[in-house]
């Protein structure tokens, strides 16, 4: 009988405070009803980062093992409980987004409904783009 092949799934939670397992279990509670409701998938890891703030420059080493994980090939899906465990900062959301779209990596945000194998993703994003420089321009 052939294998079938089951999809890898992370997670990815960040909090400003600092890490107790009681947060993790609070951000990721969604996420991973997600996961259980696809058993085409395959839970691969929560990924976390405590006392971060929201920028995504800032030391984050969850988010970049994450990603290299994503570059080496390990993980095919990302879910975070919102767009704001990911950034504050619309156009680094964004980027990020592409970046990993790129890599052939399907991203979900679980609070906004928002899933890149969605094929209008791209009109959103480019709205979301128009909005958020509108914004920096204001400040």
């Amino acid at each position: 009988m052939e294998e079938v092949y089951k999809q890898r799934v992370a997670i990815y939670c960040r909090s400003c405070h600092e890490k107790t397992k009681e947060l993790v279990e609070v951000q990721t509670a969604g996420a991973i009803d997600i996961v259980r409701s696809h058993p085409e998938w395959n839970p691969l890891k929560v990924y976390a980062d405590f006392g971060a703030d929201g920028h995504l420059k800032g030391t984050r080493p969850g988010l970049h093992q994450l990603i290299e994980d994503c570059k080496s090939g390990i993980v095919d899906i990302v879910i975070f409980p919102s767009i704001s465990r990911l950034s504050r900062y619309m156009l680094e959301v964004i980027g990020f987004i592409r970046e990993f779209r790129e890599m052939g990596i399907r991203v979900i945000f679980e609070k906004e409904g928002l899933d890149t194998e969605d094929e209008f993703v791209e009109k959103i994003l480019d709205a979301m783009t128009a909005f958020a420089k509108e914004d920096e321009r204001d400040k």
